[in-house]
C-alpha cells in the first residue's frame, strides 16, 4: 500500500514538474521570440513603436480643417514609413459607428502590410465627461460611481465600456482615472475622479481595471503620480504641488501602488512640477522663468520612484506632448529625447499625420532622436528596454501576431447590435439610478407626479431634451399617470420669467458647475449661476418651494443652501435626440440627469453617498475650511 502511495506521489510530481517546464518553455519561447524581433528592428522602427500619433484631421482644397473618418493615401503612406506603436482616436474619428470600424481595420490592414506587431488602437473613453464615441454609451462617469460605491456596479460599467471598444476594434482605453480630487478647484479632473478619499479611488481604479480585462482591454491609470490636488489644467499651464515624497505615499499613489499590485498594463504620467520630489531645474524657452522637470521628464519620478520603488514593471504612456504644460517650456524634440531618459515607454505625441505643417513636426522628432541614438546620447539598449515592455504587452493581448481582416458586414452588425444599444442605455440609466445623492429634504421630496404646475430651468436645449424624456420614462414605468403641468425652459425661453414661477407650485432648478469660477455669477463662466438667482429669487420671495439639482461638480450645493431639497447628479451633458427614435446610432447623452429628474417624482429611496467633502461658501464664493456635507454624507426618502 505504501508502495502504491508513493508511487501516486512521484507520477504527480513528475506531471507537476513536466508541466511547469513546459510553462518554463513556452515563457522562454515568447521572450526569445520578442528578442529576436527586436534584434530585427532598424532604430527608426524602434523609435517610431515608442510614438502614438494621431489622424484627427485633412485639409481640404480651401485649406478648411476636416474630421477624418477613412483612410487615404497620405495615413497608408505614414503607416508604411513609419511602424508606430499605436494610433490614438478622437472624438473627430468616432462620429458615426459604422465608419470608426471601417477606419480602424484599415488602419490595423496598412500597418500590417510591413508585417508589423499589431497597433495599440488607443482612446479616452472614461465614461461621463471624458468620451469619444459619438454614438456611443457615455455611462454615469467615475464621481458618480464614488457617489454609489458599488464595486461591481463601477466593474459592470467599465465592462459595458469595453464591450463598445472591443467591437469597433479599439483594443486600448486610457482609463481609469486613478486621481483624488482633494482640490475643490480643480478644473480638469473633478468628476473624472472616484473620490477625494484614497482608499475609495483604490478600490474603484482597480474594479474598474478588471471590468476592461475581462472584455480584452488595455487599461491605463492616469495621471502618475496625481493630478487631482492642483487648480491648475495641464493642458493651458504647468501645475505645480508643493508635497514631499512621504505625503504623496499617504495620498495621490496609494490608488496607483494598489494597481500595480493588481497587474496595471499601463500607466499615464502627468506634467506636474513636484519640487520636493524632482529639485531639478531648467529655463523655459518661452517664458525664461525657472522651472521644475515636470514628471514626464522625471528621472527621479519615474525610474527611482515608479520603476524602483513602487516596482512597476509595465508600460509607462506619456501624457500628450503637446499640451502646453510642455510645449510652453520645452522644445518637442528636447522633451521627447528628455521623456526617453526618464524613463518613458510611449510618447503620447498628438501631432496630426495628416497635416502638413503638423506632419513635419512629427518627421522632424523622430530625425532627431535616430540622431541622438547615432550620437550615443541615447543608447540602443534604451529603446530596447521600452520595446521590449510594448512587445509583452501587445503579446499579453493577443497583438504581437500579424492583424488579420475582418468580415466587415459581420463587423457592423456586431456594433450596430452593441455600440450605444437600447440595452447598454438601460444599463447605464440603472446604475444611473443608484448613483443620485440626496444630501438635503425639507419635507419637499418626492414631488407629487400630478396636480401641479411645476417649472424646471435648465442650462442648455440638450437638457430641456434630457427633462422631458425623464418624465417619459415616468410615465412608462407607471411612477404617473398625468405629468402635463410640468413645463423645462432653459432662462433664455422664459420671456416672462415673473408671470411664469410665480405660477409655480415647485421651481426646480438645474445648476452646472464645470469648474470652480462657475460658482461665482462675476466669472467668465459663471453666467448661467447670476442668471439663475435672479430666477430663484422670485420663487423665494413667494415662498414657492425649491429643488436644486447639481449637474457636475458638487460643489456647487454650498451656493443654495436656502432651496427646500438638494440632490446631486455628477454628470453635465444632456440629450441631442431621443433614444427611442432609432434602433443604433444614437447620439450618446448622459443618463444621470435623466436619473435626477426621474427620482424627483419616482419615489425611489436614494442610495448615493456623496463621495467628497463639499465645503461652506465664504460671501466671496470661495470655499472655506469648514465642511458643510462631509463625504459619505446621504439621506433617504424613508
Amino acid at each position: 500500500m505504501k508502495k502504491i502511495f508513493r508511487n501516486i506521489i512521484i507520477a504527480f510530481l513528475i506531471i507537476v514538474l513536466g508541466v511547469l517546464g513546459t510553462l518554463f518553455y513556452l515563457k522562454e519561447s515568447k521572450e526569445r521570440k520578442i528578442d529576436q524581433m527586436i534584434e530585427a528592428m532598424p532604430t527608426q522602427d524602434k523609435i517610431t513603436q515608442m510614438i502614438i500619433p494621431t489622424f484627427r484631421y485633412y485639409r481640404d482644397e480651401n485649406s478648411d480643417r476636416n474630421y477624418i473618418q477613412e483612410i487615404d493615401d497620405n495615413i497608408t503612406a505614414q503607416l508604411k514609413r513609419y511602424a508606430f506603436g499605436g494610433v490614438i482616436l478622437f472624438g473627430a474619428n468616432c462620429i458615426e459607428n459604422e465608419k470608426v470600424v471601417r477606419f480602424i481595420d484599415d488602419l490595423q490592414a496598412a500597418n500590417a502590410r510591413e508585417g508589423r506587431a499589431q497597433l495599440l488602437i488607443a482612446i479616452d473613453q472614461e465614461g461621463g465627461s471624458v468620451t469619444r464615441l459619438e454614438q456611443g454609451t457615455m455611462t454615469s462617469g467615475n464621481m458618480a460611481l464614488g457617489a454609489a460605491d458599488d464595486l461591481k456596479l463601477t466593474e459592470e460599467s467599465a465592462s459595458l465600456i469595453a464591450e463598445e471598444l472591443k467591437v469597433l476594434g479599439i483594443n486600448t482605453d486610457f482609463a481609469p482615472v486613478a486621481d483624488i480630487n482633494n482640490e475643490p478647484n480643480n478644473p480638469i479632473i473633478g468628476i473624472r475622479s472616484f473620490s477625494d478619499d484614497p482608499d475609495t479611488v483604490a478600490e474603484h481604479v482597480v474594479a474598474f481595471m478588471k471590468g476592461l480585462k475581462k472584455q480584452g482591454i488595455i487599461s491605463c491609470l492616469k495621471h502618475f503620480p496625481g493630478h487631482g490636488n492642483t487648480d491648475t489644467d495641464s493642458h493651458s499651464g504647468l501645475p505645480k504641488i508643493d508635497k514631499s515624497y512621504e505625503e504623496l505615499l499617504e495620498c495621490e499613489l496609494i490608488p496607483f501602488k494598489e494597481g500595480i499590485r493588481k497587474g496595471a498594463d499601463m500607466i499615464m504620467t502627468a506634467h506636474i512640477q513636484f519640487p520636493q520630489i524632482e529639485t531639478e531645474k531648467f529655463i523655459s524657452h518661452t517664458t525664461k522663468e525657472e522651472i521644475y522637470l515636470p514628471s514626464t521628464l522625471s528621472k527621479t519620478i519615474l525610474s527611482d520612484i515608479l520603476r524602483g520603488d513602487l516596482g512597476y514593471e509595465g508600460v509607462i504612456v506619456s501624457d500628450s506632448m503637446k499640451m502646453k504644460a510642455i510645449t510652453t517650456h520645452f522644445t518637442l524634440n528636447e522633451a521627447a529625447e528628455m521623456a526617453i531618459e526618464a524613463g518613458i515607454d510611449i510618447m503620447l505625441i498628438p501631432i496630426d499625420g495628416n497635416i502638413p505643417e503638423e506632419d513635419h513636426e512629427l518627421e522632424d522628432v523622430i530625425a532627431y532622436l535616430c540622431k541622438e541614438v547615432e550620437n550615443g546620447k541615447i543608447s540602443e539598449d534604451r529603446l530596447n528596454e521600452s520595446v521590449k515592455r510594448i512587445f509583452k504587452l501587445k503579446q499579453k493581448y493577443g497583438l504581437l501576431d500579424t492583424y488579420e481582416r475582418r468580415d466587415m458586414d459581420e463587423a457592423i452588425s456586431e456594433v450596430n447590435a452593441t455600440v450605444g444599444s437600447p440595452d447598454h442605455h438601460d444599463r447605464e440609466f440603472e446604475t444611473a439610478k443608484k448613483t443620485i445623492t440626496l444630501v438635503k429634504n425639507d419635507g419637499v421630496l418626492p414631488l407629487p407626479g400630478e396636480g401641479n404646475n411645476d417649472v424646471i430651468i435648465v442650462p442648455t436645449r440638450e437638457m430641456v431634451r434630457s427633462c422631458k424624456y425623464a418624465l417619459r420614462l415616468l410615465r412608462k414605468d407607471g411612477k404617473i399617470s398625468v405629468l402635463n403641468d410640468v413645463s423645462v425652459y432653459t432662462p433664455e425661453d422664459l420671456k416672462d420669467p415673473e408671470a411664469i414661477i410665480s405660477e409655480a407650485d415647485h421651481l426646480i432648478f438645474i445648476s452646472v458647475m464645470y469648474d470652480g469660477t462657475d460658482i461665482d455669477p462675476y466669472s467668465v463662466w459663471g453666467e448661467y449661476s447670476g442668471n439663475l438667482d435672479k430666477l430663484i429669487s422670485i420663487a423665494w420671495r413667494q415662498d414657492i418651494p425649491t429643488v436644486m439639482v447639481s449637474a457636475g461638480l458638487p460643489y456647487d450645493a454650498a451656493r443654495y443652501q436656502r432651496a427646500d431639497a438638494i440632490i446631486l447628479s455628477y454628470q453635465t451633458s444632456g440629450m441631442y435626440e431621443f433614444p427611442d427614435d432609432k434602433d443604433h446610432g444614437i447620439s450618446e447623452y448622459g443618463p444621470n440627469p435623466i436619473a435626477a429628474v426621474y427620482m424627483l417624482y419616482a419615489g425611489d429611496e436614494y442610495t448615493g453617498k456623496v463621495p467628497v467633502d463639499i465645503p461652506y461658501l465664504n460671501g466671496w464664493y470661495q470655499n472655506t475650511d469648514k465642511i458643510l456635507y462631509p463625504n459619505g454624507h446621504h439621506l433617504t426618502i424613508n
